[in-house]
């Protein structure tokens, strides 16, 4: 039994044939999407999101693709 492969029409990334979506979380950044999971009862997740919102706003569509693509 092999295990074909398709790739991820949003992102590129090689993923299971039999998989619906791509499983990426916070844009690839697992450590800070855990980090948001266990504070989100503190502020603490919205000030990260609103540092990273605005850091993304000012990206260019090129620099975000090399970085999370």
């Amino acid at each position: 039994m092999s295990n074909q492969v398709k790739y991820c029409t949003e992102c590129g990334k090689e993923i299971s044939s039999k998989a619906v979506v791509c499983l990426r979380f916070y844009l690839g950044r697992n450590k800070y999407g855990i980090i948001s999971i266990i504070f989100f009862w503190t502020f603490i997740p919205f000030i990260i999101s609103c540092l990273h919102g605005v850091k993304l706003l000012q990206m260019s569509d090129e620099d975000f693709n090399l970085l999370y693509c």
